[in-house]
């Protein structure tokens, strides 16, 4: 994954690691967030609660992983989007050009 190579070792091993080592996880998980995903810190509340819910203490990993997912796509379906789209993303953004391609260049103009 290209956006964690800026990351210190300890980051890097932790989502690596995924939820084999639930707490060293969702700390790598915030420091990559705080880069990558919401840069306001500290986190506002509701999205603190929204990793919290999946992958805190208390929260259900299963969400993430959840194989009824994990062969779906839209993107041949996005085509027929006929409402006017904003498409975008940023050079610090999680979702990459790779990732927002395939809608840039499939939902009608």
């Amino acid at each position: 994954m290209q956006l964690m190579q800026g990351f210190p070792k300890e980051v890097q091993e932790g989502l690596q690691g995924g939820m084999k080592d639930p707490q060293k996880f969702f700390a790598a998980l915030k420091a990559f967030h705080a880069v990558h995903g919401c840069t306001i810190q500290p986190f506002p509340p509701e999205y603190l609660h929204t990793l919290d819910e999946v992958f805190g203490p208390n929260g259900d990993p299963t969400v993430a992983a959840a194989p009824i997912l994990q062969n779906w796509s839209i993107i041949d379906r996005l085509n027929l989007i006929n409402v006017s789209t904003f498409v975008i993303n940023g050079r610090n953004d999680i979702s990459q050009d790779f990732v927002v391609k395939p809608f840039f260049e499939g939902i009608q103009k």
